[in-house]
Formats: C-alpha cells, sequence, structure tokens
C-alpha cells in the first residue's frame, strides 16, 4: 500500500496531475476472442466469446443440437482442440476467430485424412537421384500458402510403383464453399555416377481445386460414389455409414504434374506423378 501511496505522490509532484496519474497506472492490454457456429440452426450454440484480459483464462464452449454432433474447434482453418470445452489463455498469439464445427446434413468442411504421393519409374541418364524435400501448399486467393504436406531425404529409385504414403500433413480443415489453390515443390539432387558431380533442382507445379463443384449437375453418380472430373484433377466422394451416422471419404487425385527436364521422358509411362489427397467429413475423425 505504501508503495502506491509513494508512486502516486511521485508522479503528482512531477507535476503531470491527472495525466501523470494516468501515465503512472499500467496498462492492461485486452485481446478480442471471437467464436461462431459452423451451422447454429441444426448444428449447435457456441458461449465464451469477447473481450479478455492478458494472460487470463477463454473457455470456450460448444452446444451440440444432437449427441455426437460436435467435430473440433478450428482457427485459421487448423484444429485447436476436439473438445467441445476448451479453454486457453488470452495473449497475441491466441486472440483471433474461433469456429466451432458441428455435423450437419450439409457437406460443408473436411478435414485432411491421409496425403500420397507417386512417381513411377524414374529415369535420369547416368545419374543417382534424391528427393531433398517435397512440400504440398494451399491457399484461398486471400492469404499467402499454408504449409499443408511435408516429405524430406527420401531415396527415389528406379523401381515400378515408387509410391509415398503416410506423408507428414498438417491437421487442417477445408471449407467446400471455398477454392483452394495448392503449390507442390520438389527439390531433386541429382549425382553423376561417372563424375560424382552433383546438381539441385526444384520442380513446382500449381494447381486448383474447387470443392463447391462437387454438387454441380455435370457430376457423375455411379453406386452411390459421385466422380468430378476437370482438365488438372479427379475427385472422388464416397458416402459410408458409421456409428455416428454419415460419413464421407474425399479424394483428390492429380496427375500430369511439371515434369525434370533432367529425366528421361522418351516413354511416356516413365516419370508419370501422382499426388492424392483423402478427406474425411462428420465423425469419426480419424
Amino acid at each position: 500500500m505504501k508503495k502506491s501511496v509513494v508512486a502516486l505522490g511521485l508522479c503528482f509532484a512531477l507535476g503531470f496531475g491527472a495525466f501523470g496519474l494516468s501515465a503512472c497506472t499500467p496498462i492492461i492490454n485486452f485481446h478480442t476472442i471471437s467464436a461462431t457456429s459452423s451451422n447454429q440452426i441444426q448444428g449447435g450454440t457456441v458461449e465464451g466469446y469477447g473481450q479478455y484480459k492478458t494472460n487470463s483464462t477463454v473457455t470456450l464452449k460448444a452446444t451440440p443440437k444432437t449427441e455426437g454432433g460436435f467435430l473440433a474447434w478450428i482457427k485459421n482453418e487448423e484444429v485447436v482442440s476436439y473438445e467441445p470445452v476448451f479453454s486457453f489463455t488470452a495473449d497475441t498469439d491466441t486472440e483471433g476467430s474461433y469456429i466451432a464445427l458441428f455435423a450437419t446434413d450439409e457437406f460443408e468442411f473436411a478435414r485432411l485424412q491421409n496425403v500420397e504421393y507417386q512417381l513411377n519409374s524414374l529415369t535420369v541418364p547416368n545419374s543417382s537421384v534424391m528427393l531433398l524435400d517435397w512440400d504440398l501448399e494451399y491457399n484461398t486467393m486471400s492469404s499467402l500458402y499454408h504449409d499443408l504436406a511435408h516429405m524430406e531425404d527420401e531415396p527415389l529409385s528406379n523401381n515400378d510403383n515408387n509410391f509415398f504414403d503416410g506423408i507428414d500433413h498438417e491437421d487442417k480443415v477445408l471449407f467446400s464453399s471455398k477454392k483452394y489453390f495448392f503449390q507442390l515443390t520438389l527439390s531433386l539432387q541429382y549425382t553423376n555416377l561417372e563424375t560424382d558431380d552433383i546438381t539441385t533442382e526444384p520442380i513446382s507445379t500449381k494447381f486448383f481445386v474447387d470443392f463447391a463443384d462437387i454438387f454441380d449437375s455435370s457430376v457423375e453418380v455411379e453406386n452411390g460414389v459421385t466422380t468430378f472430373t476437370c482438365d488438372e484433377y479427379t475427385l472422388h466422394l464416397t458416402p459410408m455409414t458409421t456409428d455416428y451416422g454419415k460419413e464421407y471419404t474425399f479424394v483428390v487425385s492429380v496427375n500430369d504434374f511439371k515434369k525434370s527436364p533432367s529425366w528421361d521422358n522418351t516413354d511416356t509411362n516413365n516419370n508419370n506423378q501422382l499426388l492424392t489427397m483423402t478427406f474425411v467429413y462428420k465423425k469419426p475423425l480419424l
């Protein structure tokens, strides 16, 4: 108490008066935490949003209208919690907008489940090849590219079906109402078997996926599987019935990527690339 009186007395002694009091009062920062429901009418409601002091505890609560209907909390399209009651500390890193995802009858979003990459029959004359790194990024034309999947230090051989599965990928949620732009970049190292000279080469290609097109009237439906094909990719949407209701497996396959000038492309069956991204909608999000 004495320290407070001395501090205030010093402020007035300096001649600041009321302004001095304001200047000597500790500044308390506030952070805006917003929370919305992916579908308030059919899915559920949220609470806990507002202004919070720095280092105070924020607790967001999602209340689904049906049992098991809550999926996840996301921020910037990243899953931050699978629990309906989500607590964290307010600061500059946690401030922002949070969305509670609820399972409804509408296909509104999908979680990335798996990424696979295939490069058949790699042929580089008089060289051995090492894949230094492999990056898949995305954006929505409203932000910079975000990491989606990554792989590094994988030896590539001349064997057929050079297939990489289980690639490390970010826990992302993508919305079917958006058009996503993807960028795949390979960094390859070539070692000349005769001279031992080493060179590197980046190979980059871009493509887009418009998820909203899967419900376009032009898509094909056969045996319950919806297929959409355009110049850049093929998309398959397969519904399944689980203990949690309907679940969809959402597979995007992209091929005919840009080829390296170092590769032997005389045989059209050589060096074909295939990228497969598998998404899952609704529980269980495994």
